[in-house]
């Protein structure tokens, strides 16, 4: 099965699509593409477990959508137990808690004082609270395209939302160890805030623990419109420096390669919950540990493999994450940058050609699911992912593990490096600034159609395909004037429809 589990793994994605689908037409067109297409790709033992794991996908699927359902009766009043960081914005307080029928719902609260906010904001996950107020369904979208809020709910496990009007009673229960390691995440962050309230502190919260609320909504908005939010989301190269700062520093410190590959194996799943466990977080985790065991058992297992592996191991654990944008941002990124291993580890590249190269596959398969989820892209991507990638991976993403190793031990230290470094984060949020006064900054096409999808995924594959086979330049310019022709009449087909709709929108 060497080289072969990443078949496996599109079959069992296959399998979760058909069993959430409903479109009967659709399910037969899955179906029959995925049997055609492990026919021809794969050996008849591979074929074997393709097909197996595709009606395992629809079987095991159905399965869990039958048991995603409330429990109990309806409540005013209620004890529970808080599960997750509670986040303070403002007035507002919100959290998920389990409540007494083994429910978990997603609270707000309005703060009543500064006094109170104060109190509020000592609640960490596991403590068990008596909540007063109304249970209510998750709104649904009230305009077209909107965000369906329910939904989102529905596909983490989340049926109900609690309107408190009053948290009382709240007392410490035994904590777990993930509740001790979101107990540690969340003082961290809140010392990293306080010591550090300019643009390093809250880029540090970002690169290194996941959190993003103390960033300003103006830069956070300012890297997503320009496609460079994958930057802030802690990824494969996090995971991989952190693992070669400890391996280094076990290894200077007398311990043994395996010793250190077993402390390894060890400390990236807490790493994984301190860092907010999102699905990046969790793909690059779960494949570090694939790797370091393969290697320890002397395990031939490619990197293809190990992330294959990884994402059905994610999908078993919960089939919904299917849907969810960073999974699918990680997933098809990865895996389409280890497809184009050949092309990118010829040795006459270099690193700028390679910076490039990786630079536009990213842009490239990203594309459609941009379109679908938000209907816009910005063609400054690809030239600004080649300054911020080397800039938040090479300098700020270290100095930001500097300035925490030196808080508790050099802090004037931390806080000299730390100013430092807002100085040269707000420089690069200025050029943003004045990306965002250029032509044609962002290029918004609308809601794109899942017909529409497939017909780019179809396109930038025929690329991906030419580019690595060193076909003629003819041919690729054929297949990217493809690519082109489509993107240019999604762009311009409202502005030549000839007729048109007046629409009311219900703001509340």
């Amino acid at each position: 099965m060497q080289e072969q589990w990443g078949y496996v793994a599109i079959s069992f994605i296959i399998g979760i699509a058909i069993a959430f689908s409903s479109s009967l037409l659709l399910i037969v067109f899955c179906l029959f593409l995925n049997v055609f297409f492990c026919l021809y790709r794969t050996s008849r033992k591979t074929f074997f477990f393709c097909i197996v794991a595709c009606f395992s996908g629809v079987i095991y699927t159905s399965y869990v959508q039958g048991w995603n359902k409330s429990l109990g009766e309806p409540y005013g009043v209620t004890r529970g137990v808080i599960q997750n960081t509670p986040l303070v914005n403002g007035d507002r307080l919100s959290f998920q808690f389990e409540d007494h029928n083994k429910n978990i719902v997603q609270l707000s609260y309005r703060i009543k004082s500064a006094l109170e906010k104060e109190k509020m904001q000592q609640l960490y996950a596991g403590i068990s609270c008596v909540f007063e107020g109304e249970r209510k369904e998750p709104q649904t979208a009230r305009n077209f395209h909107g965000f369906n809020y329910r939904d989102y709910l529905y596909k983490q496990h989340i049926h109900f939302t609690f309107e408190a009007t009053y948290i009382s009673e709240c007392y410490k229960t035994s904590l777990s160890l993930m509740q001790r390691i979101l107990l540690l995440r969340q003082q961290v962050i809140s010392k990293v805030t306080e010591m550090f309230p300019e643009q390093s502190g809250a880029f540090m919260n970002a690169l290194l623990f996941g959190d993003r609320q103390q960033m300003t909504f103006e830069v956070e908005e300012q890297y997503q419109q320009f496609g460079l939010v994958h930057l802030l989301a802690i990824s494969g190269s996090h995971i991989v420096l952190l693992m070669v700062i400890v391996y280094f520093i076990l290894l200077r410190s007398g311990a043994t390669r395996e010793v250190a590959t077993i402390c390894l194996i060890i400390c990236i799943p807490l790493y994984m919950v301190l860092a907010g466990a999102s699905p990046s977080v969790i793909r690059a985790s779960i494949t570090g540990v694939l790797t370091l065991i393969a290697f320890m058992c002397s395990i031939r297992l490619s990197s293809l493999d190990a992330l294959s592996v990884t994402a059905i191991c994610m999908l078993i654990y919960d089939p919904y994450l299917v849907f969810n944008i960073g999974f699918q941002f990680s997933f098809v990124g990865s895996f389409a940058l280890l497809l184009s291993a050949p092309l990118l580890l010829v040795s006459s590249n270099g690193v700028i050609r390679n910076s490039i190269y990786i630079s536009i596959i990213s842009q490239l398969v990203s594309t459609p699911i941009l379109l679908y989820h938000f209907g816009y892209f910005s063609p400054y991507s690809i030239f600004l992912n080649l300054l911020y990638v080397p800039f938040l991976s090479i300098i700020v993403l270290p100095c930001s593990i500097i300035i925490l190793l030196c808080m508790p031990i050099v802090p004037f230290l931390a806080k000299g490096f730390a100013d430092v470094l807002s100085i040269g984060l707000s420089m690069s949020n200025v050029f943003l600034s004045y990306c965002e006064s250029l032509p044609f900054n962002q290029l918004i096409f609308g809601k794109t159609s899942f017909n529409l999808v497939a017909v780019y995924c179809a396109s930038i594959v025929s690329i991906l395909m030419v580019w690595e086979r060193r076909a003629p330049k003819k041919m690729v310019c054929i297949v990217v004037s493809i690519f082109l022709f489509i993107s240019t009449c999604h762009y311009v087909y409202p502005y030549f429809r000839g007729s048109g709709s007046v629409t009311f929108i219900d703001v509340g």
